[in-house]
């Protein structure tokens, strides 16, 4: 993945900001485990309604028109769907969310 110019992050579509975010926040990964202090890994991701709220979440995060409001209302839900799920997976799936989040700020805090 050719990752773009930080001026131009914030022009691409949702999408692309989601792969971009993501895509830097798996090269943290696998730079921590080069160097032998590894982060705690991702568990492994079904393709069924979680992963379809993982990519909503996502999204909410990646989109910079998104509301306070309209954020705090889906992870209202996403959290009440997350009682429905083995609590190993609940922790690894809000990791996974405050990781994006943190690598989202960082590459945002970044742009000239």
């Amino acid at each position: 993945m050719q990752v773009p110019a930080m001026t131009d992050f914030l022009k691409l579509p949702v999408s692309d900001r989601v792969a971009v975010v993501e895509y830097v926040r798996h090269g943290l990964h696998e730079e921590a485990k080069r160097r032998g202090t590894p982060l705690r890994p991702d568990l492994p991701l079904d393709d069924g309604p979680t992963k379809i709220w993982l990519e909503r979440m996502y999204a909410a995060l990646a989109d910079l028109d998104c509301s306070q409001q309209g954020f705090d209302e889906l992870n209202a839900a996403f959290e009440s769907y997350l009682k429905s799920r083995p609590a190993a997976e609940a922790d690894d799936l809000r990791k996974r969310l405050r990781q994006f989040a943190e690598t989202r700020d960082t590459l945002l805090a970044v742009i000239p």
